[in-house]
C-alpha cells in the first residue's frame, strides 16, 4: 500500500483520507524536472481523474496561491519537495504559516530523498501533515495516485 513509508503527524491518516474527497488539483512542488516526469508518467498510468499541477519552485507555488483571484483556490493536496534552490520546502511551510494560508491547504506531504529523523521532525513541526521519502518504486507512486480518486 502506498502509505507504508509515510510518517504522519499525530493521527493525520484521517485528515489525508478526508482530503481525497476534496476538489482541487494535486499540486507537486519540485525543482527536479526528471522527478516531475516520473510523477507525471506514474500519474498517467494510474488513470487518476484528479487534476495535476506542477511548480518548479517554492516561490512559483506561493505566487500561484497568493495571486489576484486566487481566493478559494485550494489544492486537494500538496506534495512538497524539501531540497530546492531559493525557498526550500521548509521555507515554503514557514511562508504559508506567516501568510496564514497553511490552514487553507487540507494536506501537505513533504517529499524528500532524505529519511533523516531531523527532516521528518522539522517537517511535522512546521505544519506538514506527513513526510514521505520519495518512492523508490514507480508502483508506489501509481498506487498513491489511484487512491486519490
Amino acid at each position: 500500500m502506498y502509505h507504508d513509508n509515510i510518517v504522519f503527524a499525530g493521527n493525520e491518516t484521517e485528515t489525508i483520507q478526508q482530503s481525497f474527497h476534496r476538489t482541487g488539483p494535486l499540486v507537486v512542488v519540485d525543482d527536479d524536472l526528471a522527478q516531475q516526469k516520473i510523477v507525471e508518467n506514474c500519474y498517467k498510468k494510474s488513470k487518476s481523474k484528479v487534476d495535476l499541477e506542477f511548480f518548479r519552485s517554492g516561490e512559483e507555488f506561493i505566487a500561484w496561491l497568493c495571486s489576484p483571484g486566487a481566493e478559494g483556490r485550494s489544492p486537494k493536496m500538496v506534495l512538497l519537495d524539501i531540497n530546492m534552490p531559493g525557498l526550500d520546502g521548509f521555507d515554503v511551510l514557514n511562508e504559508l504559516k506567516q501568510r496564514d494560508i497553511l490552514c487553507e491547504i487540507p494536506t501537505i506531504v513533504m517529499l524528500s530523498t532524505s529519511n533523516s529523523k531531523e527532516d521528518i521532525e522539522k517537517s511535522l513541526d512546521l505544519g506538514a501533515d506527513a513526510f514521505w521519502p520519495k518512492p523508490m518504486s514507480l508502483v508506489e507512486y501509481v498506487d498513491f495516485f489511484k487512491s486519490l480518486d
